[in-house]
């Protein structure tokens, strides 16, 4: 008996088939919506061992597309294989200038072309070296020497730079290089080995042995040198002390004295005006009394006999007190110009 197939059944199959189908729709376009995708391509001659579909396409560091397809190709005319890249880069994912956008918005191919020329080329870069992924990375390159097949928006490639480094490791000639170093070795091994050497090296024994016994010899005869000139240094320095000693209780003295003579100097310039001044009063006295004698004289001289005793010995003693007056105006005018002969005397 055949067992009837339940309609419901069918029913809720077809509506998760849809339902799926709708969810697979909306991932794939929630990973390609919002964005201006750009579909390109490269040929790369070294191995792509890391590169997987979908893996980051980079510019700069930042992401900016996908692996989209890896396919193995072989070149007849150059006769190698070659590793067909295509990739996807989102446009928006980059800033570019208003002059550019308009110029190539329509042409995208025609702005690629002009970036070419401009040396935008691809490579291979290593994302992780503990997993071992690859990458391709965007950048300018117009130095390097690139390798492309004329595909349409193709981006020409540049060997990575472990490609570089395998490439020189190429040219290295191992062979001459294995030569040199057994020649290398053989050459170590000979020195090492010859007699000489060992004649060489006893004799720098014996001669570093002689200047150990040298030195040894010079530090003993040194160190009584060392400790007399300490002794002497010690000596030198309570005799600076001493003289230190002295010499502050001499300054002292000195600056006492000093001291001294400035005091007698000013008390002499204070004194000096006044001892002048009478001086000169005294001067003036004699003279006055010069005068009245002169004239007292003269009355006496008119009452006297001429060449009398008494008229000689009043002339002497006029004569002496005129010489005493002009002794004391001498002496007076002397001090005042020369007043440090208080304390010096005359020269």
């Amino acid at each position: 008996m055949r067992r009837q197939i339940n309609p419901v059944l069918i029913g809720l199959f077809v509506l998760l088939a849809i339902l799926v189908l709708v969810a697979v729709i909306l991932y794939f376009g929630a990973i390609r919506g919002g964005g201006n995708w750009e579909r390109n391509v490269s040929y790369f001659l070294s191995e792509t061992k890391g590169l997987d579909v979908g893996a980051p396409v980079v510019l700069q560091g930042v992401q900016v597309g996908r692996v989209s397809d890896i396919e193995v190709g072989y070149d007849q005319r150059q006769e190698h294989f070659y590793v067909r890249v295509e990739y996807e880069t989102d446009q928006n994912a980059i800033q570019w200038p208003e002059s550019f956008q308009k110029r190539f918005s329509r042409d995208t191919e025609a702005g690629l072309q002009n970036l070419i020329k401009r040396g935008l080329r691809a490579r291979l870069a290593l994302q992780s070296i503990v997993t071992g992924k690859l990458i391709i990375e965007l950048g300018f390159f117009p130095q390097s020497t690139s390798y492309s097949r004329g595909d349409r928006r193709e981006i020409p490639t540049i060997p990575t730079t472990i490609d570089k480094l395998f490439e020189g490791l190429n040219e290295i000639d191992l062979k001459k290089l294995a030569q040199g170093v057994e020649r290398i070795v053989e050459g170590m091994d000979h020195l090492v080995n010859n007699p000489a050497i060992a004649e060489i090296l006893g004799e720098v024994r014996q001669a570093a042995a002689r200047i150990n016994g040298a030195v040894a010899e010079l530090e003993r005869q040194v160190r009584p040198v060392g400790d007399n000139l300490n002794a002497a240094l010690q000596d030198l320095a309570r005799l600076a002390r001493r003289i230190d000693a002295r010499v502050d209780g001499l300054a002292d003295s000195l600056e006492g004295a000093g001291d001294e003579v400035r005091q007698l100097a000013r008390s002499t310039r204070e004194q000096l005006p006044l001892l002048v001044a009478d001086l000169r009063r005294a001067s003036r006295s004699v003279d006055q009394a010069l005068a009245a004698a002169t004239r007292t004289l003269s009355q006496v001289d008119a009452t006297l006999a001429t060449n009398s005793p008494l008229q000689v010995e009043l002339l002497s003693s006029l004569r002496n007190l005129s010489a005493a007056a002009r002794s004391l105006k001498n002496f007076a005018d002397y001090l005042e110009r020369h007043p440090e002969a208080l304390l010096k005397g005359k020269r």
